[in-house]
């Protein structure tokens, strides 16, 4: 039985993959931005697979302050985190900053994920064998590194600031898969398919139709939610890290995610960015 951490999990396919390992009897661990939400979630899951372990922490995931006291929570509560599952993502229409002065895009997608996976890392060195399970998108393979725009400061576009900021996931993931080698925590990445999660209903307008499209020709819901739940905690994964999967099975990432001096960049950077955090 695994404590699992998995957030953005109260719709789309990070519910279904919570279903998945609760039903495995793990303990789920939901971090998500609606109490109400969070709290119907929990009773349902719990209803669907007879699991009382599930659990549910607040926490705005674009916010880092936010991020921060979820991350207290859960190391005042659990001993050690197996698996940490980084589901949560949206895409925005407009540029928008958060009160901590951070593009929204950016902040949820990516910089959250980052904070986030730092402060958890001391309780996952002590599993047997952790598990990093970041979230990406095939739509990564359409940006590019650009160290003078990380935030939409020079120009921004939904799709391309949503693009850089899984681009920016899988560079992250790579980089402390390669970090993190020498210890029992492996770091993957994975595009669940495109499928209808409720992505970009927050929108209006076009970008609401991607929700449409993919819902009557997208792929399989279910497909995505198994491999993340495979990810997790199957066998099959074991001793991979540093790797980047679709429901078809290992696959590259874009040439630009794997240039290591541009990962490093992007790691300082960052750093930087949270210099009050971590």
């Amino acid at each position: 039985m695994k404590n699992i951490v998995i957030t953005g999990a109260t719709g789309g396919i990070g519910r279904d993959a919570a279903r998945i390992l609760a039903n495995q009897h793990h303990r789920i661990h939901i971090i998500g931005r609606s109490k109400e939400r969070g709290r119907s979630t929990v009773e349902a899951l719990k209803r669907e697979t007879s699991n009382p372990d599930i659990f549910f922490y607040q926490a705005d995931l674009s916010i880092m302050e936010d991020i921060e006291a979820a991350a207290e929570s859960l190391k005042n509560k659990l001993p050690v985190i197996d698996v940490l599952i980084n589901n949560a993502g949206a895409l925005f229409e407009k540029r928008t900053v958060t009160k901590e002065r951070f593009e929204e895009t950016f902040a949820l997608n990516y910089l959250g994920v980052f904070l986030l996976t730092h402060k958890l890392l001391p309780l996952m060195k002590k599993s047997t064998e952790a598990r990093i399970v970041n979230v990406s998108s095939v739509g990564h393979k359409f940006a590019r590194f650009e160290p003078d725009n990380l935030q939409g400061e020079k120009k921004y576009g939904a799709m391309k600031s949503y693009a850089g900021a899984k681009l920016y996931l899988n560079m992250f993931t790579y980089d402390l898969a390669a970090r993190l080698e020498s210890e029992n925590i492996q770091v993957n990445a994975m595009h669940p398919g495109n499928i209808s999660s409720g992505f970009a209903m927050n929108n209006k307008g076009p970008y609401r139709l991607l929700h449409y499209f993919t819902k009557y020709a997208g792929d399989s819901l279910q497909q995505g939610a198994q491999l993340e739940a495979d990810l997790a905690v199957s066998e099959s994964y074991s001793g991979m890290t540093g790797k980047y999967f679709t429901p078809k099975g290992e696959q590259a990432s874009s040439a630009a995610s794997y240039n290591k001096e541009n990962q490093k960049t992007l790691r300082k950077v960052s750093e930087s960015m949270l210099s009050s955090y971590i």
